[in-house]
């Protein structure tokens, strides 16, 4: 949701920064300072990006940077089940935050779930790929439909052994070195670092099995969360009907998002953070309400006919 401050009108002139933020706006005392739409992955080679950009008085394509800053409220929205089976709109709050304010509250180091949003499947963006997110279906035999994002030299298709150890190129469990307690996230999680089986705690072997490029150095070596929900992330089969059946209901949190949007929730004329939630409340009750008089509706319809 984008604030209604000056900061945000390009037509307005701003002394300084538009977009500081040690410099809040003096129109809203609350909203912060974030990025719409940031593009940080390689453009594909059949993208219109890829088309030659003219080299006079003009900066190449790839050095320019495609984003978007505004000052306002990151939101996302809830859309749990209905007894009956149907998607309702639910609470807004900053994109990782439901996650962990309605399912995932900390007690003394363990997560467990808020009473009444229990459910054993559920579709997340791509945002939603934390280790915690998997881990917390895990339990209820169901998973969390996450579409997998590709970073840096990661493989989709990564093996772990039977007690959790990841395997390398060759196919071997790796070794474990030591674990440690990586604190500069949302939650503080314990990781470990594994290295190559051949190579340590001593070398047994004079090749890779597989000519790994790694080999020449000290193998391969990876760091990973010691959570079941960091495996969980390669092992789901995101190819299964039943997973793809679960992603489709991504479409319904877009049609009450396209709903909000037309009943102004993205630009508010509000300066507080108070204000703005009272607002969002409203604005799903409003789309909830309408849901429940199309289905009474139908009921009717139905009545008359039989």
């Amino acid at each position: 949701m984008i604030a209604w401050v000056k900061e945000n009108n390009p037509k307005t002139y701003i002394e300084g920064q538009r977009y500081d933020k040690t410099k809040q706006p003096a129109g809203d005392p609350d909203c912060k300072l974030g990025c719409k739409r940031k593009h940080n992955q390689r453009k594909k080679a059949e993208s219109i990006e890829t088309i030659p950009t003219p080299t006079k008085d003009a900066r190449p394509a790839r050095n320019t940077k495609a984003d978007e800053y505004y000052w306002g409220y990151g939101s996302g929205s809830w859309q749990p089940r209905s007894p009956t089976g149907r998607i309702c709109p639910g609470r807004t709050h900053p994109d990782l935050r439901p996650f962990r304010r309605q399912l995932l509250p900390a007690s003394h180091g363990r997560y467990t779930a808020t009473p009444g949003l229990q459910t054993a499947f559920r579709r997340f963006r791509r945002c939603f790929r934390c280790f915690y997110v998997y881990e917390y279906f895990d339990p209820q035999g169901g998973f969390a439909a996450v579409p997998f994002v590709q970073r840096g030299g990661q493989d989709k298709n990564r093996q772990f052994s039977e007690d959790g150890q990841p395997k390398c190129p060759a196919g071997l469990a790796m070794h474990l070195r030591y674990t440690f307690w990586h604190k500069a996230t949302l939650i503080p999680h314990q990781r470990a670092r594994y290295a190559c089986p051949l190579l340590y705690p001593e070398k047994t072997a004079e090749a890779c099995p597989v000519n790994d490029e790694h080999w020449a150095k000290r193998g391969c070596v990876t760091t990973i969360a010691t959570s079941i929900g960091a495996r969980l992330r390669y092992q789901i089969d995101r190819s299964s009907e039943q997973y793809k059946q679960v992603l489709k209901q991504r479409t319904a949190t877009e049609r009450i998002n396209s709903q909000a949007v037309d009943l102004g929730i993205e630009r508010p004329k509000l300066r507080n953070a108070a204000s703005i939630a009272n607002h969002n409340t409203l604005t799903y009750v409003l789309i909830n309400l309408h849901a429940l008089q199309r289905i009474r509706q139908r009921k009717a319809e139905r009545a008359s006919s039989a």
